[in-house]
């Protein structure tokens, strides 16, 4: 009678342990069912974006030799040029215009400060920016005419 009760007991417990396996699985199922339609719901095709949205996540390095360095005063400026034919009229200009553009253009300084910094008077960087403009327009429109 021993040999039937263990036999008994093993199909029970095989049973019992091939009940719990169907239920592991189904439950993994269900909730990797459930899990992946929440998700789709959430997610959005890169291709079904409006432009503006997708140049919202877009991301370009910038590194330290993109920009160009300029000593004005002193002081250190870098400045990023996407036009190389903008950079070759500013190193066109004379020096202290180079510098009044820069500071006024780059460092978004006011002429009363640019006077202050370059020993100037006020006037005299207005027209300094004035004349500097005057030359990169002249530049630029040589350049598109060739």
């Amino acid at each position: 009678m021993t040999k039937r009760t263990n036999d008994y007991e093993l199909a029970v417990r095989r049973q019992f342990s091939s009940f719990c396996k169907k239920v592991i699985h189904n439950a993994a199922y269900d909730y990797k069912l459930g899990h992946t339609d929440k998700r789709n719901l959430m997610e959005i095709f890169m291709d079904d974006l409006y432009e503006q949205d997708r140049e919202c996540l877009k991301t370009m390095d910038i590194y330290d030799s993109d920009y160009e360095h300029f000593e004005v005063a002193g002081m250190n400026l870098k400045a990023q040029f996407k036009d190389e034919r903008l950079l070759q009229a500013i190193n066109k200009l004379s020096a202290r215009q180079k510098e009044v553009l820069l500071l006024s253009v780059v460092e978004e300084e006011t002429d009363t400060r640019i006077a202050e910094i370059l020993n100037l008077d006020r006037s005299t960087v207005s027209e300094h920016r004035r004349k500097a403009l005057a030359q990169l327009k002249k530049c630029l429109k040589e350049n598109i005419d060739e």
